[in-house]
C-alpha cells in the first residue's frame, strides 16, 4: 500500500454514504487523518470509529453544509481537533428522482419548470454554494500548511443537464475552475471527478420496483456507454487519490469523468 497521504489531513463531506465512506477508507489507508463532515453526526462518528479500528486517525462531525454559521463552526472545529485541512473533498450532493425523467428526460432534456423554485434552490444551495461556502473555510489553513487540493464531486449529469441535478452539476464544473483560478496563487488546486451511474448492476429488482423508471434508466445508461458494465465505487477510488495526491500536481481547473464512455464530445 502506498502511503501518499503520510502527515495529510482529509475533510471529506457527505461521509456517511457509500461514496463518502469508501473515499474517507482509502485515504486512511494511505495515510491521512480524516475528518468525516455528514448531516446524520451518528452515522459519520460511526464510519470514523470503524476507520479508526483499523489504526488510522478519523474523527466524525455533524453539521449541515448549507448553514454558513454552522460550517464556519464545524471547519474551525475541525481544524483545532486534526491540526488542519490539506485536502477538502465536496462530496455531499442531493438528487433529483431521475428516474421518472426516463423515456423524455434523458433522450429530450426538457424539464425545469415542473419542479419548485425552493427545490432549485435546494439542489443548488447543497450542490453548488456549500463547496463554494467550504472552500473559503478550508482555503486559510490550507495556505498556512503551504498548499492544498480541493476535489468537487461532480457527475456525468453535467454533461446532460438534465433536471435541477444535472444542471447543478454543470455549475459545479464552472465553479472548479472558477476556484483554480482564484487560488493558483496560493498553491491550491481545485480539481472535479465526474462519474456515470454507480452500482446500478448491484440493485435488487424490489428496489428497481420501488424506484419507477429506474430499471429503464440503468439500461439506457449501459446501452450507451462504450464499457458495458456499471460503475462500482471502487473504479473511482484511484482518480480521486491521483488527483488529490503529488501524482496530479499539474492537473488543476479540470473535471475529470469517470464513465466508462458514456460522455462522448470533443472540447
Amino acid at each position: 500500500m502506498r502511503n501518499r497521504f503520510h502527515e495529510k489531513i482529509v475533510l471529506v463531506t457527505g461521509a456517511a454514504g457509500n461514496l463518502g465512506r469508501a473515499y474517507s477508507a482509502a485515504f486512511a489507508a494511505e495515510g491521512a487523518a480524516v475528518g468525516l463532515i455528514d448531516i446524520d453526526g451518528e452515522a459519520a462518528e460511526a464510519v470514523a470509529a470503524k476507520i479508526a479500528a483499523t489504526g488510522a486517525r478519523a474523527v466524525g462531525f455533524g453539521g449541515d453544509i448549507t448553514d454558513d454559521s454552522a460550517m464556519e463552526a464545524l471547519i474551525g472545529n475541525c481544524i483545532e481537533t486534526l491540526g488542519g485541512v490539506d485536502i477538502l473533498v465536496n462530496n455531499a450532493a442531493i438528487f433529483d428522482n431521475l428516474a421518472s425523467y426516463v423515456g423524455e428526460g434523458l433522450r429530450a432534456p426538457s424539464l425545469g419548470t415542473r419542479v419548485s423554485t425552493d427545490h432549485w434552490r435546494r439542489v443548488f444551495e447543497v450542490n453548488v454554494f456549500a463547496a463554494v461556502t467550504l472552500a473559503r473555510l478550508c482555503r486559510p489553513s490550507m495556505i498556512e500548511r503551504g498548499g492544498g487540493v480541493i476535489v468537487n464531486q461532480c457527475s456525468s449529469s453535467a454533461w446532460s443537464t438534465v433536471g435541477a441535478y444535472g444542471v447543478s452539476k454543470l455549475a459545479q464544473r464552472g465553479v472548479t475552475l472558477c476556484l483554480a483560478q482564484e487560488l493558483a496563487a496560493d498553491n491550491i488546486r481545485v480539481v472535479g471527478i465526474a462519474p456515470g451511474l454507480i452500482g446500478a448492476s448491484q440493485m435488487t429488482e424490489e428496489l428497481m420496483a420501488q424506484k419507477p423508471g429506474y430499471k429503464e434508466m440503468s439500461h439506457f445508461v449501459l446501452d450507451n456507454q462504450l464499457i458495458k458494465r456499471f460503475a462500482n465505487v471502487e473504479d473511482l477510488l484511484p482518480m480521486v487519490l491521483l488527483l488529490s495526491s503529488d501524482d496530479g500536481s499539474f492537473i488543476t481547473g479540470q473535471t475529470i469523468l469517470v464513465d466508462g464512455g458514456f460522455v462522448k464530445n470533443i472540447g
